[in-house]
């Protein structure tokens, strides 16, 4: 290099570029690990059931769960029909999603309903409660097209059952316990 000219030479530039690769790689490697979508997803559902149950006790609106193989809601009773809200579909993330509901009172409701299987309840008796469907002829019309829908009647006074819902995606699998006096857990399987 000439004596009179101004620049950078080849061994600073690599020096630079070797600090600046050694900072980032420290950045990345502390980074908190990407969480599974099956938590996300479960997550999710906790604080959605806690928010309705929370609605449900304070305010006194009705509102269901409902849920098919694919996807689940939170409805709200809107007079006498059911309005959708929260409704989220796990499988687009590729997490699988199901229900399971706590012992006898899955029984009870398999009886409710025929054998048909299932979980959907009586309700506390309030409006709109009184089939085994927990839910009115006109309602239970609007809800033919989701095949095998299901029902759960959130109640101010606690559930009518506990309920264990099951989201698995390839690397893990979450449960969310909901016990029938409100308590939600949460937990790796």
């Amino acid at each position: 290099m000439r004596s009179g000219e101004r620049g950078v030479t080849l061994i600073e530039l690599l020096v630079g570029l070797i600090i600046v690769s050694f900072a980032a790689g420290v950045v990345v490697m502390s980074a908190p690990p990407r969480r599974p979508p099956a938590r996300e997803e479960a997550e999710r559902f906790a604080a959605r059931v806690t928010q309705a149950l929370d609605e449900v006790v304070f305010s006194g609106v009705d509102r269901r769960l409902e849920w098919t193989d694919a996807d689940y809601r939170i409805a709200r009773r809107d007079g006498d029909d059911w309005r959708m809200e929260n409704a989220s579909r796990p499988a687009r993330r590729n997490v699988s999603f199901s229900i399971a509901l706590d012992g006898a009172i899955a029984d009870n409701a398999d009886a409710l309903n025929g054998g048909a299987g299932g979980g959907a309840f009586v309700g506390y008796g309030g409006p709109g409660f009184g089939t085994a469907l927990g839910e009115t002829a006109n309602e239970a019309d609007a809800d033919a097209d989701r095949e095998g829908l299901e029902t759960l009647a959130l109640d101010p006074l606690g559930l009518a059952a506990g309920f264990d819902a099951r989201f698995e995606d390839r690397r893990s699998a979450f449960i969310v316990s909901v016990r029938a006096n409100g308590e939600i857990d949460l937990a790796r399987e």
